[in-house]
């Protein structure tokens, strides 16, 4: 912002009663005043005339246009602080506004727009912005799904940023992420990663599956029983017919 001073001719009069009479100037976009000065709206640029009479002469006029900036800077709206579900249409953010000054917001990727709720602020003459309104709500994933064999453990909702992980029965184990988070691609939302799958184990054979299924080990252990046993009864059988040839005789 510039300013510039035009103290004009002084008369006799101004010069015997001490007094000099300035006009600022200031280029900017809003109203800046000095406190018991009058003001004039000329487009952009805003003239202030005050008295110095009761003040030192000597003091450089561009201190008077730095009071008149700091005055008027303070009788404005700091910039609105950032949101997490929104931001300002079209990425405007200045450091000050005026009074009175209305923006709009628009909901984040990731999040949908709650019809019927306003998405303005207005800095109000506190010099503070108007609350903004929760207007936008996170998009959903969906249902993720579960694996065959298993289960989804939904930690707390759905919606955009949230986690779910998944678990597997008894007997089976879990080939994939076992856990997946709602994340942004492009304008949607979407699990991050696919749904694993639960594969049977191989390790750990219960004892009922041993008995279902037996062995090489078990099969050989019965060849062999049966082995021995016809043996013995060959035995048995070659004997009796030894002795009853030996008692024929």
């Amino acid at each position: 912002m510039k300013g510039r001073a035009n103290g004009g001719k002084k008369g006799k009069k101004d010069l015997a009663e001490g007094r000099s009479n300035i006009s600022f100037f200031i280029s900017g976009d809003s109203m800046f005043s000095y406190p018991g000065s009058t003001p004039y709206s000329h487009g952009i640029l805003e003239s202030i005339e005050f008295d110095i009479s009761s003040m030192m002469s000597s003091w450089d006029p561009r201190v008077f246009v730095l009071f008149s900036l700091l005055y008027g800077v303070k009788a404005r709206c700091r910039k609105p602080k950032s949101s997490k579900f929104a931001e300002l249409k079209g990425g405007e953010r200045k450091h000050f506004y005026r009074i009175g000054t209305t923006l709009t917001y628009i909901c984040r990727p990731g999040y949908n727009s709650i019809p019927g709720i306003s998405q303005l602020i207005t800095c109000l003459e506190s010099r503070t912005w108007s609350a903004l309104p929760v207007f936008c709500e996170r998009k959903s994933c969906g249902h993720p799904g579960k694996p065959k064999y298993g289960d989804v453990v939904i930690l707390t909702d759905l919606l955009y940023t949230a986690k779910v992980t998944f678990t597997c029965e008894k007997g089976y184990k879990l080939i994939g992420s076992p856990s997946t988070k709602c994340v942004l691609k492009g304008d949607r939302v979407e699990w991050e990663a696919k749904l694993p799958q639960c594969q049977r184990s191989t390790e750990g054979t219960t004892e009922e599956t041993v008995k279902k299924k037996p062995g090489v080990k078990n099969i050989a252990a019965i060849i062999v029983g049966l082995s021995l046993g016809a043996l013995i009864l060959a035995i048995v059988i070659i004997l009796a017919l030894f002795f009853l040839l030996k008692h024929l005789r």
